[in-house]
């Protein structure tokens, strides 16, 4: 540990409870603060900064508001996720019927993304299953972002084309009601 982070690790010791406040006041939540002060401390003792420090307690401060944003950023990210999922689960989603077309749904894309090329096929991967951001795609693979943006897009439009071609146009249950509609049609 270096002197600069063995400094702004003390000074967190010691601005500990003016930061208790100032966190709970900003995030309306004494656990979201602790939350932040625990994460503040493991990147003052993971990433020590290499110059001198001036003022050790105004940088504590700045950098607990900026972990603070962070946590309701992703905070928000995770409401707004919950309560879609929420919204979508009115669906049986463990329904067999579901999962069987869930599961035949995903080898026809496994199959479609195997007779694209392997550069795109990857970037689509990155892209969308370990949601890489585009412009880093680009970076990683030394291509320009329209690249990858256009074959990204391939990729999706040929992925959703074998859906459509096989069937899968959208939720099962869409599916069932369609079948309904047309058999109550042919009455």
């Amino acid at each position: 540990m270096t002197f600069e982070a063995n400094t702004l690790y003390q000074a967190l010791l010691q601005e500990r409870p003016a930061l208790e406040r100032f966190l709970t006041d900003r995030l309306g939540c004494s656990a979201a603060a602790e939350d932040v002060l625990q994460t503040l401390s493991e990147r003052l003792v993971r990433a020590p900064i290499e110059r001198d420090m001036a003022n050790p307690k105004a940088y504590i401060f700045r950098a607990a508001a900026n972990v603070a944003t962070d946590h309701a950023r992703a905070s928000n990210r995770r409401s707004a996720y919950e309560s879609d999922t929420a919204a979508s689960e009115r669906v049986d989603v463990l329904h067999p019927e579901r999962i069987f077309l869930g599961a035949e749904a995903l080898r026809e894309v496994e199959s479609a993304l195997k007779e694209m090329p392997a550069l795109s096929r990857r970037m689509f991967l990155l892209y969308r299953v370990d949601g890489m951001a585009q412009k880093d795609i680009a970076k990683q693979f030394r291509v320009s972002l329209s690249t990858v943006e256009k074959r990204i897009a391939k990729v999706t439009t040929h992925c959703r084309a074998r859906l459509v071609e096989k069937g899968f146009t959208g939720s099962a249950d869409q599916d069932r009601l369609k079948g309904r509609s047309e058999q109550n049609g042919n009455r």
